[in-house]
């Protein structure tokens, strides 16, 4: 009887996919739409983490587009796990505007069923990507299969509840010590900027959102949302 080498089960045309880096990777079959092409690396890494780890069943589509009275916005990846939606988005820009982004998330939110669009900063996917997303599903545990958040511990830079996080109005933000090899301790700190439907001002963000729709979104870096929802509060108790 012939027993076969695992390297007899792979064909010629696997190993070159291999070499050439067109090889599928494990939970590529999630993707909704493969031929619509990811924009820059930073998303290609979170994908494939997103599509590893999420629960099964799990559907990705990427720029998920979400029709609006402001015209139709994209999200980077929008997840449908059973009955929820929820995004994710790679904020790879230099200087990305949490303040203009939290005022499009509430418009695409007040206006669709996304429940939460979750935002992870550049650094953070290049350089400590399932460290983040560890930390995500130990405060979010209903994104992550258990798997995945096993998988995310097993690769991240902290382990159980060896690290510190804040939830915030804007998101959660965590920190923690890492001892690196050669024995140099590091202290880091994660940022994961979220908004969702549990916000306790959301329905003041959609309001807002409403009631300024005549300010173009690229002019909103000269806003805040406080300055918004604090104008119309004051506008609504006269």
């Amino acid at each position: 009887m012939n027993v076969l080498s695992p390297l007899d089960v792979f064909t010629d045309e696997f190993f070159q996919q291999l070499l050439d880096g067109t090889a599928e990777r494990y939970g590529f079959h999630r993707i909704e739409n493969p031929d619509t092409p990811t924009e820059s690396p930073i998303e290609d890494e979170l994908e494939h983490m997103i599509c590893k780890c999420t629960p099964d069943g799990s559907r990705v589509t990427r720029q998920f587009r979400v029709p609006t009275y402001r015209g139709t916005f994209r999200i980077d990846f929008g997840v449908q796990m059973g009955n929820r939606i929820v995004g994710f988005e790679a904020d790879g820009r230099k200087y990305h505007d949490w303040r203009r982004d939290i005022f499009r998330d509430a418009v695409i939110l007040g206006d669709s069923n996304v429940e939460a669009i979750y935002r992870i900063e550049g650094p953070d996917i290049y350089y400590r990507l399932e460290t983040a997303l560890y930390i995500l599903g130990r405060c979010r545990p209903n994104l992550f299969s258990a798997r995945g958040v096993d998988i995310f511990e097993a690769m991240s830079e902290c382990r159980g509840d060896d690290f510190y996080s804040e939830d915030t109005e804007d998101g959660i933000y965590a920190s923690y010590d890492y001892v690196d090899c050669d024995d140099n301790k590091h202290h880091r700190r994660i940022t994961l900027r979220c908004l969702s439907r549990e916000h306790r001002d959301f329905q003041f963000m959609v309001d807002a959102a409403k009631r300024y729709r005549q300010v173009k979104t690229e002019d909103l870096s000269s806003f805040t949302l406080q300055e918004l929802m604090q104008r119309l509060r004051t506008m609504t108790s006269g």
